[in-house]
């Protein structure tokens, strides 16, 4: 990455973190029936997409996949890999698309608030089908930015994103940033907002191969 890259992505997180300090001292209203069906509707849509689309990598590289089970339930939203399901609780996603809606300058309907999520959630799906093994948690929550980048990515070139859903995928990121000081080995760790971001455009700009992807062809090559 340049500096006059990691220049604009440090002052593009600056200014976005000021933004949601003043959001998240604003009162958040409760989701209606009719933005919960959206948020659903988006979610599926986005499910379906992420299926299909890893479904045609994961043969391109000789790869077997299965596709991960999608619930909603429990607290936030996580994968669990002795299961191979992804959680996603609606009030969680519902607080990421109200703050992705607000921010935006297009102020559209925020939907990527929630999709980064479960891409990223998915990511996770993706390192356990290929058995990716890192030292320290922070590499894995990285990788699976850098995953959902990719996903975005092919969402793009499929012509499925709409103005706004690069900005509403980046906040959601940054709101999911590590606090000031925290240490890169804590168990806790997914990156500063600068990284997450830097990671998730690397995916989105280079695709899947430029998330270090152990395929069974490199594997075999070694």
């Amino acid at each position: 990455m340049s500096p006059k890259t990691k220049t604009m992505i440090g002052r593009s997180v600056m200014l976005i973190a000021a933004m949601l300090i003043s959001l998240s001292a604003q009162a958040q209203p409760a989701p209606t029936t009719a933005q919960v069906q959206m948020i659903k509707q988006k979610v599926g849509s986005a499910i379906k997409f992420a299926d299909d689309s890893w479904a045609q990598v994961f043969r391109y590289n000789n790869a077997q996949f299965q596709m991960p089970g999608v619930f909603y339930g429990g607290d936030g939203a996580f994968y669990d890999p002795n299961e191979h399901k992804i959680f996603l609780k609606m009030g969680f996603l519902w607080e990421n698309v109200y703050r992705a809606s607000e921010m935006t300058k297009f102020q559209d309907d925020g939907d990527l608030g929630a999709i980064i999520i479960l891409w990223h959630e998915y990511g996770h799906s993706i390192q356990r089908m290929l058995g990716v093994k890192f030292a320290h948690t922070i590499d894995y929550e990285l990788q699976a930015d850098c995953l959902a980048g990719a996903t975005f990515g092919m969402a793009e070139r499929a012509r499925l994103i709409d103005p706004g859903d690069e900005d509403e995928a980046h906040n959601s990121l940054l709101y999911a940033r590590d606090s000031s000081g925290t240490d890169h080995k804590a168990k806790t760790a997914h990156g500063s907002g600068s990284q997450r971001i830097a990671s998730f455009d690397l995916g989105r700009k280079g695709g899947a191969n430029t998330c270090r992807l152990p395929w069974p062809q490199t594997l075999s090559r070694r």
